[in-house]
């Protein structure tokens, strides 16, 4: 089997968890490829990850969800619904990151494009025992900080100092050692001091794109992607796309709502939200590939998208069953708006 997947949880601090008290006798990292081969008796995994600019609703990515299904039983009684042992146990501030995508295997997987899927932090575990099934459930949430767990979001925005600025000042208090990158435009300013407190990434965020967004502007948004990283954005992202092969694709894309495309490929980490893609030109002319005349051309339509150019990828959502065959299984999903690029 191609599909590629690696779990790992460590404890806040940077320790693993298999190298804790209790569970020093237990791999807490779960992956379908151990040593750089293929494990034909992995662990099923079930997997829900989001990743989408923290300032819109719906954009808490809290709801990302891991089930991993065939656990030891001594694993089990570590998650919080059980209790049985001492610490350490799965609860809220345990570090997770998980890593997906296609190994090297089937005709058309491309191992290049496998990578980190999330990193963020267990919000919530617990184990489940229904016959002779186990598994462990994880919830988590992006950003590192939660209400019962606050960071430090402290915005300070005065008078003919840029946006860019006062947000980049906030954001390295708040995420020591992390990339901040910013993707904004110069055309904001304020004529007084703003200024606020925050205890999550998704509250400031939201903060920042109601200060901002306008009639004419879709305003700032602020997104957390997979490792040390925060991007900072309203739409005005530089660099060149990256280009879809026809193959790439699940099915055809479609619209979801106004100016926004949905489209499916096989699970890859290589796409992120804020990411260029340029949709594949189709594959009528390839040499060898077999043409058809007049009468055969709505099948001929079927090589082609029906959505061509270059588009800015505005949600991702990864989902995945590790052990059901269907290819709509294990894919990614983005959500993405026409874009122009700059010449």
């Amino acid at each position: 089997m191609s599909r590629y997947y690696e779990i790992v949880l460590t404890k806040p601090g940077g320790a693993s968890v298999a190298n804790a008290n209790t569970l020093a006798s237990i791999n807490t990292t779960f992956t379908s490829f151990p040593n750089g081969k293929n494990d034909p008796g992995a662990l099923n995994v079930e997997l829900d990850l989001l990743t989408s600019p923290l300032g819109e609703p719906g954009g808490d990515v809290g709801s990302s969800t891991i089930s991993v299904e065939g656990i030891p039983l001594a694993l089990l009684q570590q998650s919080t619904m059980f209790g049985l042992q001492p610490p350490p146990d799965f609860t809220p501030g345990w570090n997770i990151s998980v890593k997906g995508g296609m190994q090297a295997g089937l005709p058309l997987a491309n191992p290049k494009q496998a990578g980190l899927l999330l990193t963020g932090t267990v919000q919530q575990s617990w184990g489940n025992w229904v016959g002779t099934d186990m598994n462990i459930n994880f919830v988590v949430v992006a950003g590192g900080y939660t209400l019962g767990n606050p960071g430090n979001f402290v915005f300070n925005w005065q008078k003919g100092t840029p946006l860019s600025t006062a947000i980049l000042n906030t954001l390295t208090v708040a995420y020591p050692g992390y990339d901040v990158r910013m993707f904004i435009g110069s055309q904001y300013s304020t004529s007084q001091p703003v200024v606020g407190i925050y205890s999550t990434l998704t509250q400031f965020a939201k903060f920042i794109l109601g200060l901002t967004r306008t009639a004419t502007s879709n305003g700032v948004n602020i997104t957390n992607p997979p490792g040390k990283m925060i991007v900072v954005a309203d739409g005005s992202v530089p660099g060149g796309p990256i280009q879809l092969a026809f193959t790439d694709l699940i099915g055809q894309p479609k619209w979801v709502q106004p100016n926004i495309m949905q489209f499916m490929t096989v699970m890859r980490a290589d796409i992120q939200v804020y990411s260029l893609v340029t949709m594949p030109p189709g594959i009528q002319n390839l040499p060898g590939l077999v043409t058809t005349g007049f009468p055969a051309t709505p099948s001929s339509l079927k090589y082609q998208t029906t959505f061509q150019g270059p588009f800015t990828v505005q949600a991702v959502r990864h989902i995945g069953n590790f052990r059901d065959p269907n290819g709509q299984s294990w894919a990614s999903v983005f959500n993405a708006f026409p874009t122009r690029l700059a010449t």
